[in-house]
């Protein structure tokens, strides 16, 4: 009877033990897809943060090119308002290139007149009241100063000027400009071998001498001119007018000053031009066309007014 329940106890346990090894095998089992399951959605949230910050880099992408394609527009649009700028600056230059021309050709024009009107008065050709010159000169000065802006101009050179007639040029130094007295005295001082070519009528308008008397303003010019002359001792003073007569002498030298004439078939500024080109050469004038075509031939430009001032 023991030995029976002693072998029922034993089944029963064995019995016990296989149930109890079967669910822990089924536990094990259970945890092992547990562990899988548990890495399959580690990697899949890994997976999703990489494509959650790569979203982000392209959302971040796409901004920088809507960026990128608002500031090329706006370059778009500023190029474009800047070429419509430029062509409009380009017209205005080329219009007041063409009213500067037709002023210049005014001007030539009425210097042209000028000048036959003198010769005209002096050989007595005409009957005239004497205060008619005076205006003539004066609206024809005015004339000039509207084509020329009214404002003082220093140096313009010219590109067809070669190095050899650059380096026989007298120069200002930095500071010194072509309108002030302060000009005139440093080249006396540093350039005493200039030679000076001056527009007679143009000086005598600035000394206030202008076409009263011509030939009281010509005397009045030669003898304020003498004080340079005697300051440009190793250089020369010519002072040219145009030519009130016919057969005049062209040349008349052998004093301090020396004047010429302008041939009748020729203006003054004409004749002061063709001297420009001369080594050392120095023009006086407030005329700016003279200024600059005397220049384009290599000469330095010296402002009338400046000369007055230094002459005091």
């Amino acid at each position: 009877m023991a030995t029976r329940i002693v072998e029922s106890e034993a089944a029963a346990s064995a019995v016990l033990n296989r149930k109890q090894a079967d669910e822990l095998r089924a536990a094990a089992t259970q945890l092992g897809e547990a562990k899988r399951r548990i890495e399959a959605l580690r990697k899949e949230l890994t997976a999703a943060e990489k494509l959650e910050d790569i979203d982000g880099k392209i959302e971040g992408l796409r901004r920088r090119l809507r960026d990128l394609e608002r500031t090329n527009d706006a370059d778009r649009r500023a190029s474009a308002a800047a070429a419509a700028e430029l062509q409009l600056a380009r017209n205005e230059s080329a219009t007041l290139r063409e009213d500067r021309e037709n002023a210049r050709s005014e001007v030539r024009k009425l210097k042209t007149e000028r000048a036959t009107l003198l010769r005209q008065i002096q050989s007595g050709e005409i009957e005239h009241d004497r205060s008619d010159p005076v205006r003539f000169a004066r609206e024809l000065d005015q004339l000039v100063a509207l084509s020329s802006g009214g404002r003082p101009v220093g140096s313009v050179g010219s590109s067809d000027v070669v190095s050899a007639e650059i380096d026989r040029r007298p120069s200002l130094p930095p500071g010194v400009r072509p309108d002030s007295k302060e000009a005139v005295a440093w080249l006396l001082d540093h350039s005493p071998q200039s030679r000076w070519v001056i527009d007679g009528y143009n000086l005598s308008f600035a000394l206030g001498k202008a076409m009263t008397d011509p030939a009281e303003a010509r005397r009045e010019v030669e003898r304020r001119l003498s004080k340079l002359a005697r300051r440009a001792s190793n250089g020369s003073v010519l002072v040219v007018f145009d030519s009130a007569k016919e057969g005049e002498r062209a040349v008349r030298s052998g004093r301090l000053v020396d004047v010429a004439f302008a041939p009748s078939h020729q203006s003054a500024d004409d004749a002061i031009v063709e001297r420009a080109a001369a080594p050392y050469t120095v023009v006086v004038s407030n005329d700016r066309e003279l200024r600059e075509r005397s220049e384009e031939r290599g000469a330095l430009v010296l402002w009338s007014d400046a000369l007055v001032a230094w002459l005091g």
